[in-house]
């Protein structure tokens, strides 16, 4: 007698290719849409924080993608990215003063983009402004919109969200595409007139440009403390155009298939520079800054 192996219901191959394509994109196995995390319930009606959800997926196939940013309180340890807990919050609970304010790069869920808010921030406990994700494809349109200087809802909500901290003490830390959602926020905030004199700006795999942002930073009194990229990190040296250097161009072009790397330690972009481990320490010589400036 022989055996026919049993063909895959169409369900169990729409898994099997998800769980393949999160472990390359170094999101975790997928899991059945029954045991997938839903939506947190707000009592307050009006805030915008209703459909606050880890997996932006399940919206997305709901027909319910919203492209706004969402506010969440963010605690761990930056040494175990592991660790963190991440809680939506209503704005009227935020407290203002003196904040830690996160802002993710493209294709990050809530739990990705909180775990990697611990090590761009280094802070135990921080403010995220989540930057929703809807898929490689379309946060990759997304990004190239706002290096056109065009208007997207992330960046106008985010802006919205911002209204609600005094901004001259917050510490604003941004990767990758929140570097341009930031600039476009805080853009928005000083034609408004906004007071942000005094705070604090860090980015870090900017996709947004040096110059730019050092004099959107000048002209609101904030203080760029700290812009740096990788020596191999595509997305800082060529997307940005953050740098003149030759060889920081040539090596990440040659390193960019490492984006894509699940292993964050193998990435030139996914951590703050200097953390990536994996990569040997001789791109932090001097022969390879950037030669525009980093703060």
């Amino acid at each position: 007698m022989s055996f026919k192996p049993r063909a895959a219901a169409p369900g169990e191959k729409r898994l099997l290719f998800e769980s393949r394509a999160h472990r390359v994109l170094g999101r975790g196995p997928a899991v059945a849409p029954a045991s997938r995390p839903q939506a947190v319930p707000n009592p307050q009606a009006g805030t915008g924080f209703d459909r606050n959800i880890v997996d932006e997926k399940d919206r997305t196939k709901a027909g319910q993608w919203d492209p706004n940013a969402t506010v969440w309180q963010v605690t761990g340890d930056p040494n175990d990215l592991e660790s963190a807990k991440f809680t939506p919050v209503r704005v009227q609970d935020i407290d203002p003063k003196n904040a830690t304010i996160w802002v993710n790069g493209m294709a990050n869920n809530v739990k990705n983009a909180a775990q990697l808010g611990l090590n761009h921030t280094g802070k135990g406990s921080f403010y995220m402004i989540h930057n929703p994700s809807n898929g490689g494809l379309s946060d990759f349109g997304e990004s190239a919109v706002q290096k056109l200087g065009i208007p997207t809802k992330v960046a106008k909500s985010t802006r919205d969200l911002l209204r609600h901290f005094d901004l001259p003490t917050a510490n604003v830390v941004a990767h990758s595409q929140g570097s341009l959602i930031a600039n476009d926020a805080l853009e928005d905030l000083r034609k408004e007139g906004k007071n942000m004199r005094g705070m604090k700006v860090k980015y870090h795999g900017a996709a947004a440009n040096v110059l730019k942002s050092k004099m959107l930073a000048d002209s609101i009194g904030a203080e760029m403390e700290e812009f740096r990229g990788h020596a191999l990190d595509p997305v800082h040296n060529i997307v940005g155009m953050n740098t003149v250097n030759p060889l920081r161009i040539a090596g990440s072009l040659v390193a960019a298939p490492l984006l894509f790397n699940s292993d964050r330690e193998k990435s030139p972009h996914t951590l703050k520079p200097g953390d990536a481990k994996k990569l040997s320490p001789v791109f932090n010589r001097p022969v390879f800054h950037p030669l525009v400036p980093t703060k």
